[in-house]
């Protein structure tokens, strides 16, 4: 199954979990740097799962919340209560960002002045906007307006890094760059 399919269609009880797992491995490598977890909104807005989570976050952790379609589908009172735990996940020192970001999201979030870190773009953002003059630009203009740090993902070249810095993103991801692999214990 694809794995960004899989994330997308878990019950936040169970992402909520998952990253509870995940976090307790990561705390027992000795290893420096952020460590970046892909968490549904509707955990986040959810008391118990929010308390679960907070539980186990450290500095080092950003919280990347990954379907921020889920956030506009949501009810003003929906947003609001969630909006209003992010201070809490904040308090840890950890970060909160929005990832997979379109383009037709980035007013959405800015009218609701949406309380993040940083922003990842999502993939297709890149590929998309390849042919429009100044496209990919205003768009991590747009971003940097949500949030200070601007990842876009999908970079897959050379040339696509250099677009992408070129337009103004302070990071990238993508298949240009191997990411970790680290062995779990049996």
């Amino acid at each position: 199954m694809n794995a960004e399919h899989f994330f997308r269609i878990l019950s936040p009880d169970r992402a909520t979990d998952i990253f509870i797992r995940q976090a307790k491995f990561i705390r027992t490598l000795f290893s420096a740097g952020c460590f970046t977890f892909n968490i549904p909104a509707r955990a986040l807005m959810s008391a118990p799962l929010l308390k679960l989570t907070e539980a186990e976050l450290i500095p080092e952790f950003i919280i990347e919340i990954q379907d921020p379609e889920t956030i506009m589908s949501m009810t003003d009172s929906e947003r609001e209560l969630l909006i209003s735990h992010i201070p809490e996940i904040k308090k840890r020192g950890s970060d909160v960002w929005l990832d997979d970001v379109t383009p037709e999201m980035t007013d959405f979030f800015l009218a609701l002045n949406f309380p993040v870190d940083g922003v990842k773009t999502d993939r297709s953002a890149l590929h998309r906007t390849a042919d429009e003059e100044g496209g990919l630009k205003h768009f991590i203009e747009k971003c940097a307006q949500l949030a200070p740090l601007v990842v876009v993902e999908g970079i897959e070249t050379v040339q696509m890094k250099c677009r992408a810095q070129d337009a103004g993103a302070l990071g990238g991801q993508g298949f240009l760059w191997p990411g970790k692999t680290f062995l779990y214990p049996y």
